[in-house]
């Protein structure tokens, strides 16, 4: 039964966060925010405080329902099974602690020094939300514009075609080696990456030890038959001295249901008399749980003080992107964003892309402004409600129309009105704010911006006829 409850919430959570980053649900965004990378990075506490409290009671319960990574890693485990002709097996091994803590010293690192794009790579939220992104969204969208073509065909219209184009090279690329590499992972060894290389599993299977609730094993009964641990995929379950390894234990259920001699079962330990002898802990794994702890709170306590306001200059550089509404800076946005890029996919003028490496390593992956695919739309502030990092703060629509992103450069020597000799005023047009204004110029109209009501949003750069467009929207370092 449990197991069956469990499956049931982990497809129903999987399927939400799916078709929420595909952009086909759009109320679901409570299941993001209660991720735990993005809890720690937002200074989320009641997050955090909520999954601290669910692991603590009933262990890591988190890994096997409400992380998608983890819940992806099942699915091809399952399928494994059903191709395999021997049922792929599994067996108990040693946890690689000296590696597991290596990693999460080095995520801690990261975090101290802002320097968020190794967290990006291993978050397990950012990998998933990468891989819908940049691998399924493209197929989703094909789907999606053969069926408008069968419906234009009919004259139903009611099926929106939309526009497919390569964001960006090195998030797809690494979205391709974060899934080849944990989907070989999991066809082999089942859920290593998640107990060995995921620094959130790491985190959470330092609580899981003292979870309330805890499957226990009843030494008279069990017959080490060793298909419980057959069937474990955290190769967490020693047959032979019939002990669990609560660390890295993710309460699948999978071990209860196969064991004929009912000598398993989900409760609390002190309960059962027999259970008694998986709660021991030895000395050198208390001194490990002391470092753990002391690793936790000093990221918790560097988190929440990379979450105060950036003081840096306002810097005047031509060369910057332009970065959406809520980021605040360059500064902020590149030790805030993991690049799960949910933002970018849930932009309705996909005018969000991942920098590429021409701004930096530290910047590589996180969103920007792409004027040439699209503008930021005046009455949106989508990006910043769904961000689950508060990389992108949530902003009114009052605020978000009142923040100058970036400015405009208008180049009268591309104007069509100069070049070809003919009247235009689209940038005027199309802009929300009415920075520009059209002036005398011969017999015709110019534009002209006035820079103290431009606010950046690139609506006159895309909407701009020329080639190379006479005007090109550039950032600023901190958002006035």
């Amino acid at each position: 039964m449990l197991r069956k409850l469990r499956i049931a919430s982990a497809m129903l959570v999987f399927g939400s966060l799916t078709l929420f980053f595909l952009g086909a649900i759009d109320s679901l965004g409570i299941l993001v925010q209660i991720q735990f990378i993005p809890s720690l990075l937002a200074a989320n506490m009641l997050s955090i405080l909520f999954l601290s409290i669910l692991t603590l009671l009933i262990g890591r319960i988190y890994c096997s329902v409400l992380c998608p990574l983890g819940i992806m890693q099942d699915i091809i485990i399952w399928f494994a099974r059903k191709k395999s002709k021997d049922k792929k097996r599994f067996t108990y091994s040693l946890a690689w602690t000296k590696l597991r803590y290596a990693i999460l010293a080095i995520m801690a690192l990261s975090f101290v020094t802002g320097f968020v794009l190794l967290l990006a790579i291993f978050d397990p939220y950012s990998i998933y939300g990468r891989s819908v992104t940049h691998l399924l969204s493209p197929l989703w969208m094909s789907v999606n514009n053969l069926l408008a073509r069968v419906s234009d065909k009919y004259e139903w219209y009611f099926i929106t075609k939309q526009t497919i184009y390569l964001q960006s090279i090195e998030a797809l690329l690494l979205s391709m080696l974060s899934l080849f590499v944990i989907g070989f992972i999991a066809l082999k060894y089942g859920r290593l990456y998640c107990n060995t290389i995921c620094p959130v599993g790491t985190m959470l299977g330092m609580l899981s030890r003292f979870s309330l609730c805890k499957i226990t094993v009843d030494t008279n009964k069990c017959n080490h038959c060793s298909r419980c641990a057959a069937k474990c995929k955290s190769s967490c379950i020693d047959s032979k001295t019939q002990e669990i390894d609560y660390s890295r234990c993710i309460n699948c259920f999978d071990c209860i249901g196969i064991c004929q001699q009912k000598a398993l079962s989900f409760t609390i330990p002190s309960l059962r008399k027999q259970g008694e002898k998986n709660t021991e802990v030895s000395i050198g794994a208390v001194s490990r749980r002391r470092f753990l702890t002391t690793s936790a709170l000093a990221m918790a306590g560097a988190v929440i003080a990379t979450a105060s306001p950036s003081t840096e200059s306002v810097d005047v550089d031509e060369h910057l992107s332009v970065l959406p509404p809520g980021s605040k800076s360059h500064t902020h946005l590149s030790t805030h964003c993991t690049s799960c890029h949910l933002c970018v996919s849930k932009c309705p003028n996909q005018v969000l892309k991942p920098m590429s490496l021409e701004y930096g390593i530290a910047t590589v992956m996180q969103p920007a402004m792409d004027f040439k695919k699209g503008y930021c739309d005046y009455g949106c502030n989508l990006c910043g409600i769904v961000c689950p990092n508060h990389a992108i703060k949530q902003l009114s629509l009052e605020q978000k129309q009142n923040i100058k992103i970036g400015y405009a450069i208008f180049d009268q020597s591309r104007c069509v009105v100069k070049t070809d000799d003919v009247n235009c005023g689209n940038c005027a047009i199309h802009c929300p704010t009415m920075a520009i204004t059209m002036v005398d110029y011969k017999d015709k109209k110019i534009p002209s911006i006035d820079l103290s009501r431009c606010i950046g949003c690139g609506s006159c750069e895309y909407h701009c006829p020329a080639c190379p467009g006479a005007i090109r929207v550039v950032g600023f370092a901190e958002h006035k």
